[in-house]
């Protein structure tokens, strides 16, 4: 079985569709009657909530269950319509997913799935700074039961070490201090390379209302010392979650960035390649190409494929009109090197397709069958 799946319910008839087809689906779902007063649901840790309540929400003052021993609980809100209503019926319910009826059962389950099926992630690394302590143990307790990993400085001139040491992912720090001002501190950090995208979150005394520094990085934001826990707590997730978003989409970017450079040296050392616009115009040819067809690639570019053509009726203009289609072809084409004389090529042309289907761009992938060196002996036999 699956991890556990609360459905929370104010519509019998509904909840019951959503309780077959989850349970068909092999979730542990457990249903729970909620009557609209102040009700404390228990929640696993590992759990996730469907919130399935129909009745319009009346405001701010409106009382939605709690998910008794762990605040964060992914909840996903099914609303009776898709308005702004319903979608801020949902946010003031602490959803972190909507969809609205009538329910697309197969996107519930796509949603469901990328909750329960998501790698655990570490806690956030905060690191604070401040001299007078006693003024933010409210704000460390709570960023603590967040599930953070809190570092407190009292001393302004160790935080740069100390955040060598503790890497944060993001640094709340006092912007009034004796030994150096928050200002400074955060200067000192984008000033290291390693601090560049770090989120920084000030704490304002009462009546600051100077500008905040415009550091190069992740950006600055501002919070009064007065603010409520929960107000820096909800702070500082938004800047940590969008930091390590941004950090694995860069991650992904390079490492297909490397996986693109061997692959593109792969095809290299073995294959002829050629590059053009939609009317076949070459704009990048690799040694292989230019090797096997006698040209400088200078001499290439620029050029329209069409004319390296030694064979018209059966070669790149019999084929370029179903290439324009976006039709994929392969199969062998004679080309006519700078010399005069002919060379044979077996190639594979792939158009690359804009959004509304059109080539924008053709590559071309071809092996030099007059450079294929003779097969084995042992081939020869076994075939």
């Amino acid at each position: 079985m699956r991890a556990p799946v609360l459905l929370i319910e104010d519509d019998p008839t509904l909840a019951e569709t959503l309780f077959e087809r989850l349970s068909h689906e092999g979730h542990a779902v457990r249903m729970v009657r909620w009557d609209g007063g102040d009700t404390e649901v228990p929640a696993e840790e590992d759990a996730l909530l469907i919130l399935q309540l129909d009745r319009p929400a009346t405001g701010h003052e409106r009382q939605w269950p709690r998910w008794g021993g762990h605040g964060l609980v992914p909840v996903i809100y099914v609303g009776p319509r898709d308005d702004m209503a319903a979608r801020l019926t949902a946010q003031r319910a602490g959803a972190t997913r909507f969809i609205s009826q009538p329910v697309d059962m197969d996107r519930l389950l796509l949603l469901i799935d990328s909750h329960l099926l998501a790698t655990p992630q570490p806690p956030y690394r905060v690191l604070l700074v401040a001299e007078d302590a006693g003024r933010l143990t409210a704000l460390t307790e709570a960023l603590r039961s967040a599930g953070m990993q809190v570092e407190l400085v009292h001393d302004p001139m160790l935080a740069h070490a100390e955040a060598v040491r503790v890497r944060p992912e993001c640094l709340v720090l006092s912007r009034r201090m004796q030994a150096c001002s928050g200002d400074e501190v955060a200067a000192v950090l984008r000033a290291d390379a390693r601090f560049q995208d770090l989120p920084i979150v000030f704490l304002l005394d009462e009546g600051d209302v100077r500008p905040l520094p415009a550091l190069d990085g992740a950006g600055e934001h501002g919070l009064p010392q007065t603010a409520a826990p929960q107000a820096l707590v909800t702070l500082v997730s938004q800047r940590v979650r969008r930091v390590r978003s941004l950090r694995r989409v860069s991650e992904d970017l390079r490492a297909s960035l490397r996986e693109a450079r061997v692959l593109r040296l792969a095809l290299d050392v073995h294959a002829m390649m050629c590059i053009t616009d939609a009317d076949g115009i070459i704009a990048y040819v690799n040694d292989a190409f230019c090797r096997a067809l006698g040209y400088r690639r200078r001499e290439l570019l620029g050029r329209s494929l069409l004319e390296l053509d030694a064979a018209p009726a059966s070669g790149y203009s019999a084929i370029w009109p179903g290439l324009a289609s976006g039709e994929v072809w392969r199969g062998p084409i004679c080309h006519r090197r700078k010399d005069g004389l002919q060379r044979a090529a077996l190639v594979s042309i792939v158009p690359y397709l804009n959004e509304a289907g059109v080539p924008t761009r053709h590559l071309l992938v071809g092996t030099d069958l007059d450079e294929l060196p003779p097969m084995p002996e042992a081939c020869r036999q076994a075939g």
